[in-house]
């Protein structure tokens, strides 16, 4: 096992001594469960250059911001993500097709100011897209002033989804439960949604 720990950011170059050439089609990164880092610029290139399809744990202990996506689509075999510190960014299509996936921590997650923050098309799905094993997400630091002027955030959020339960605090739902997302049920199949965490303020 190794920990990749570097002041300010975490970027492929700090990786590359691990990674080999773009051209193996059977690239083995098992020994990469953790990395350990902050990236505020793109926080993309941490998983996409390095292409952890064997990858069961994503924990990034000190990344605070997202820009765009972390690009672990369709990683087969990853079935836990702390996200734990992460306040604020956009999310795309990050964990679209990790159909192993079990576990995120979005514990400090409070701000999703970002148009489609978490959401996506009909056609393409949103963050959590054909997760098949999810079967929880909770939201416990969002609040009502946490998503700006749109509402559109979580839409096909859980596409190809089904029976997940989501968990939100509960004074959010007068500011979000009549959202066409949320009544829907995210695009998933028997979702169930609770606004039954602490309130939030």
């Amino acid at each position: 096992m190794y920990y990749f720990t570097q002041n300010g950011s975490l970027s492929y170059a700090a990786l590359k001594p691990f990674a080999t050439t773009t051209n193996n089609t059977s690239p083995n990164y098992s020994y990469v469960n953790y990395l350990d880092g902050t990236d505020n610029v793109s926080a993309v290139n941490i998983i996409r250059q390095i292409g952890v399809n064997t990858m069961k744990q994503l924990i990034l202990p000190n990344l605070t911001y997202i820009n765009s996506q972390l690009s672990c689509e369709n990683y087969t075999n990853l079935e836990k993500a702390d996200l734990s510190n992460v306040e604020s960014g956009k999310f795309g299509r990050t964990f679209k097709g990790c159909t192993a996936l079990t576990e995120i921590n979005l514990s400090k997650l409070s701000d999703l100011t970002t148009s489609r923050a978490m959401g996506g098309t009909a056609s393409q799905g949103g963050t959590f897209t054909n997760c098949t094993s999810l079967t929880t997400l909770s939201f416990p630091a969002l609040k009502s002033t946490s998503f700006g002027s749109y509402t559109n955030q979580f839409d096909m959020l859980l596409k190809g989804v089904t029976g997940c339960t989501v968990h939100f605090p509960s004074n959010l739902q007068s500011v979000i439960g009549s959202w066409s997302s949320v009544t829907s049920g995210f695009g998933g199949t028997n979702t169930t949604v609770l606004f039954d965490l602490p309130a939030t303020t």
